[in-house]
């Protein structure tokens, strides 16, 4: 049985149909508008709850792993000049990472339908289902998916969007216990490469460089660049999102990069996207979000000449998330002759040089596997099952389901269990 779509991905539709979609995400305003009185009755009740000193609250958070629970801070001791006590924001409590993530992409276009956003919630299951969502906060077109707290530049660029009310999105996966993990596409970024085109990758002419699909591309040697990607994951962690997921964290891939103006040496841009995340953990850290970085599946493998080095990152990030699909793979490699056919086969093939090169590292293997057709190659739940059984042979640590159309069948979100660590 098929379970309805989840979201539409509108990197795969007309500019007509796109415009039609945007049309339905502003007819959604209004429920979300009742979703945001919602939320702040919620939070009124809450500030006044958390006003009375309790023991323990049952979603304290634990940094980067802390099987303990913290203990309600004891009150400041005051005399009777004092001045009155004043709140002060800490900042929304963190949610727990499962021993083992179990988590599927969803998109922020559906963000705020609530019939998407319900049926993803369906699918929770704490010992054999899902029990993370990874949810957009920037994608690859460089659109955000909110604005509140946003920095000046994903306003004025016009990046940044009200697709859906974050604090309510995230309320409600928490209240169904999930870890919600918000991704933010990082290099890629046509949005404010073409309002700033100076803090852009550039042709040897000067002019704006694109990809091959006409996107263009933030220059990661630029440290303001990396300040205006920390300042989008600070505004996503003030509205409750428990981990940044740093996608697109490398130097481009396509389009004509003989005529990119920019120093293409493999130590340099191993040390600069090494130096962004290094810069980026310590400013989220502080604020208890874990961080995370999506790497190309081969980088574990050989130097693919686009700055990610696993064993450079290994001891900076919490997670390493490897982008192993079977359909990146080319005929012979690993040996085998069609590692699409062979899901298990290329899994477990990746995954073994992946343990290589996080050996002695404080990061934890969390790899993105293959949950979509490709061409002639379906892949439904037998193919999904052999791909965690993979994983699993290297670590319990979790997964997470891509498929861009997002057709999950209930086999492919239904995996045995496992013992905790």
């Amino acid at each position: 049985m098929l379970l309805a779509p989840l979201f539409l991905d509108l990197d795969d539709l007309t500019q007509r149909d796109r415009e039609a979609e945007f049309a339905k995400i502003r007819s959604r305003r209004v429920a979300r508008d009742h979703m945001r009185s919602t939320y702040r009755k919620r939070r009124a009740i809450a500030v006044a709850v958390l006003a009375v000193p309790i023991a323990a609250f049952v979603f304290a958070g634990r940094f980067p792993s802390d099987s303990k629970k913290p203990t309600a801070p004891k009150p400041a001791a005051t005399t009777a000049a004092a001045a009155p006590a004043t709140t002060v924001d800490q900042g929304p409590q963190r949610f727990p990472a499962p021993s083992e993530v179990r988590a599927a992409h969803f998109s922020m276009y559906l963000a705020n339908d609530q019939k998407a956003v319900q049926k993803y919630i369906d699918a929770y299951d704490p010992d054999k289902g899902l029990n993370a969502v990874e949810l957009d906060i920037k994608n690859e077109n460089g659109d955000i998916g909110f604005t509140e707290d946003m920095p000046s530049l994903a306003l004025k660029s016009g990046s940044a969007h009200d697709f859906y009310e974050p604090r309510v999105a995230v309320d409600q996966f928490h209240q169904a216990g999930f870890y919600v993990i918000g991704r933010i596409v990082s290099f890629e970024d046509d949005h404010v490469a073409s309002y700033a085109p100076k803090r852009a990758i550039r042709r040897r002419d000067g002019t704006l460089w694109k990809n091959h699909i006409g996107l263009g591309w933030m220059n990661p040697y630029d440290k303001a660049n990396w300040k205006y990607l920390v300042s989008i994951a600070k505004a996503a962690g003030k509205v409750g999102f428990d981990e940044i997921q740093f996608d697109y964290v490398r130097f481009p891939t396509d389009g004509d990069l003989t005529d990119v103006k920019l120093d293409r040496s493999s130590p340099k841009m191993e040390a600069t996207i090494a130096g962004f995340l290094k810069y980026a953990v310590g400013e989220l850290h502080p604020l208890k979000l874990r961080v995370s970085a999506d790497l190309f599946g081969l980088a574990a493998t050989r130097d693919l000449g686009i700055g990610q080095n696993p064993r450079k990152l290994r001891d900076i990030v919490d997670v390493m998330s490897p982008m192993i699909y079977p359909q990146g793979y080319g005929s012979g490699e690993y040996g085998i002759d069609c590692p699409v056919c062979n899901p298990h086969d290329t899994i477990e093939a990746t995954m073994a040089d992946w343990k290589k090169a996080a050996v002695n590292g404080t990061a934890e293997l969390r790899p993105w596997i293959q949950a979509y057709p490709w061409l002639e190659h379906p892949y439904g739940a037998d193919q999904v099952q052999a791909q965690v059984a993979g994983v699993r042979d290297f670590t319990n640590r979790g997964f997470l389901l891509w498929n861009p159309k997002a057709s999950y069948d209930a086999g492919m979100l239904q995996y045995p269990a496992v013992a905790a660590q």
